[in-house]
């Protein structure tokens, strides 16, 4: 079979004998992607986001389909990018509206003006807040998957602070449980390419990845918005706070844990969005070794049962 995909990854890989094999990961046309190994090519790894053209037949490889490439050929074709980028299915230009309406609304004025300043009044962020990827491999790892993500985890967010607040009679911050969704992995727009579809690291993505970039945004709004006397000072840590211990532990990436009820909030509807996107694509996507189970996952230690 003969065929034309986008390169989500490649690498020049050495096998026993010594000799040189590419793998990777290609994307036809409608976004499907597929791993790909080649023990015939001679040449360079392609880059990311770069069009081939490959000869190939189909293989299953740990469960999952594999393409055994016999040929594969560099071809110019731009408009072909984004018929092989996987997209988000819901319509994010609606999704973006309901996040923007929800800051409007919000009681911290404090944190309405940092939201503006750092996203809403600044049409070259909102673009790419609206295309980027939220991951590139576990979840939401397509088009607009970032703007999909802070949209679910804003609804789920919204439904536990009213419940541990009422429930409990604890001034639990909605306002800071949303910037939080809103700014976790906002850093994300310049961690990864986001103008390719293949999402590659940026330079700037290697050396500081989202849990460094993004407080670094909220401190310079902040000095922007407000006099930072002591009280700024110490409502922006709080706020710098959620990003930064998002992830939950130190093993996972985070310089702290969660110390506030509303960094708790966070981390877990995060986590909780995370695991039940990745489940929901293993459900849906291709049958593993088991009938009627995904393939495996070491994400969640388990094979999914196929729905």
């Amino acid at each position: 079979m003969q065929n034309k995909f986008l390169v989500i990854s490649s690498e020049l890989r050495e096998a026993k004998n010594n000799s040189l094999f590419l793998s990777g990961t290609l994307a036809a046309a409608g976004g499907a992607q597929y791993k790909f190994i080649s023990f015939n090519y001679k040449g360079e790894a392609f880059a990311p986001g770069t069009v081939v053209v490959a000869d190939y037949s189909e293989d299953s490889y740990n469960g999952q389909t594999q393409l055994k490439v016999q040929s594969i050929h560099q071809v110019h074709d731009p408009d072909f990018v984004m018929q092989a980028a996987k997209k988000s299915t819901l319509d994010i230009e609606r999704l973006f509206q309901e996040i923007q309406s929800t800051v409007a609304a919000m009681e911290s004025a404090f944190i309405r003006d940092l939201l503006n300043e750092i996203l809403f009044t600044k049409p070259a962020i909102c673009h790419k807040f609206k295309i980027a990827p939220a991951a590139t491999g576990v979840h939401n790892a397509w088009v607009g998957g970032l703007c999909e993500h802070v949209w679910s985890m804003m609804r789920i967010a919204k439904s536990l602070v009213h419940h541990y607040s009422s429930t409990y009679n604890i001034p639990v911050s909605e306002d800071k449980v949303l910037f939080g969704v809103i700014m976790h992995d906002l850093g994300k727009i310049m961690e990864y390419d986001v103008a390719n579809p293949a999402f590659p690291l940026t330079p700037g993505g290697v050396l500081a990845n989202h849990i460094v970039t993004g407080p670094l945004y909220v401190y310079q709004a902040a000095t922007k918005v407000r006099t930072m006397d002591a009280t700024v000072y110490n409502d922006t840590m709080e706020l710098i706070h959620l990003i930064a211990s998002h992830h939950g532990e130190i093993e996972w990436g985070s310089p702290v844990r969660p110390a506030t009820i509303e960094a708790m909030i966070l981390h877990h509807v995060d986590n909780l969005d995370t695991k039940v996107m990745h489940s929901i694509e293993l459900a849906t996507g291709e049958e593993g070794n088991i009938a009627g189970f995904s393939k495996w996952s070491k994400i969640i230690g388990t094979n999914m049962k196929k729905v």
